[in-house]
């Protein structure tokens, strides 16, 4: 019965969602893939949580059936669960689930998928004009809510042509901010299958153009699993974070901070130009970022979604140094801590001085050396 009644959901929410979630004019389902969460969670699926307390067992409120999931959301702490099944969104369509914001609601929670264990996609919020929130059964759509709501239950559903290509192992639902905020309720969490004949997937996520901040893409990834270890009960991790130039022009000063970084000192984070007021350049090793081309350095922080922005950027608009000039080369390798001098001489000295004196004296001195000879 309980399965009935997720699919005629799934059939009904792809009637009624918004052009930030999944709009039913350009997208359809065709059917469940994998149920995440129903009761329980799904066979392939792991608790991967750093959020305390959760329960996954919750008698009430549920949206249907019997058990539902609760959680605290506070310090940016996440419910994460694992797939052993990714989500491919050629084959996928959308991600849907319900959510009840107990007695007072408007909730800051966000949704984000996972790579390699590591999350990588844009936030999906379920809050403001941006929200993933497509229906309230007790209202019309014109005076839907969007945000979380108190006393009741409304459906979000995330649009799987707003992930990039990939194969994505977990889906995390986690608090925006630090402060406590009220229990939140999670129940039938479904991954619905493409529609492929009729709306193959479309990447949204590709920029056609980009500009300023837009063209820098941020990728943060942990190091090694091994790389993680507990100080005063607190557990820290080794990250390495790329930053990519979408641009056709090349990057000459990058200014950054973090968004979620929490580290031990300022020994915690390398391969960076030390700023005023907590921010970070470019290293002296890294003059420009070509089109294309990666920035990367590294960092150690307390676990959890570490994140960095970009606060400034300057382009290069001169197209013909930037054609006849060679790329950095310190991006190709993950890193390194120590100083940064050794890579700028190889690059720079050797240019100017082999081109003029060492071809000029050997043409003279042969001739002079035949005169004794007379």
């Amino acid at each position: 019965m309980k399965l009935l009644l997720i699919l005629i959901i799934g059939f009904l929410g792809s009637l009624l969602i918004n052009n930030y979630g999944v709009s039913s004019t350009d997208i359809c389902t065709n059917g469940i893939d994998q149920v995440i969460y129903d009761d329980q969670l799904g066979y392939t699926v792991s608790d991967w949580s750093w959020t305390k307390p959760r329960n996954f067992s919750n008698f009430k409120p549920v949206h249907s059936g019997s058990h539902s999931i609760s959680f605290v959301p506070k310090n940016y702490e996440a419910i994460y669960l694992n797939l052993q099944n990714p989500i491919d969104p050629s084959i996928i369509s959308s991600v849907s689930f319900w959510v009840h914001g107990n007695k007072v609601g408007n909730q800051k929670v966000i949704v984000r998928f996972t790579s390699n264990k590591v999350a990588v996609s844009r936030d999906f919020f379920l809050w403001g004009d941006e929200s993933i929130i497509i229906s309230d059964p007790s209202v019309s759509s014109k005076s839907l809510n969007k945000n979380i709501q108190g006393g009741k239950w409304v459906n979000a559903v995330i649009n799987c042509d707003k992930l990039e290509p990939g194969q994505y192992d977990g889906i995390q639902i986690a608090a925006s901010g630090e402060d406590i905020q009220e229990m939140v309720f999670i129940d039938d969490i479904e991954v619905n299958k493409r529609c492929i004949s009729t709306n193959p997937y479309r990447n949204l996520m590709k920029p056609v153009s980009c500009d300023g901040h837009d063209c820098i893409v941020i990728n943060v990834t942990e190091t090694s699993t091994q790389m993680r270890w507990f100080a005063n009960e607190v557990e820290y991790q080794k990250y390495t974070v790329t930053m990519k130039n979408t641009n056709t022009a090349a990057v000459e000063v990058l200014e950054f901070t973090g968004n979620w970084f929490k580290p031990r000192n300022s020994s915690d984070i390398w391969n960076v130009a030390f700023l005023e007021g907590g921010y970070y350049g470019l290293p002296d090793n890294v003059k420009v970022i070509y089109p294309g081309q990666e920035y990367i350095f590294g960092c150690v922080s307390i676990k959890g979604p570490v994140s960095f922005k970009v606060s400034y950027v300057e382009y290069e608009n001169d197209k013909d140094r930037l054609t006849n000039s060679k790329p950095i080369q310190t991006n190709s390798k993950p890193p390194v801590k120590p100083t940064v001098k050794p890579t700028i001489k190889p690059t720079t000295k050797p240019t100017s001085k082999p081109t003029s004196k060492p071809i000029t004296k050997p043409t003279t001195k042969p001739t002079l050396a035949t005169k004794p000879t007379a």
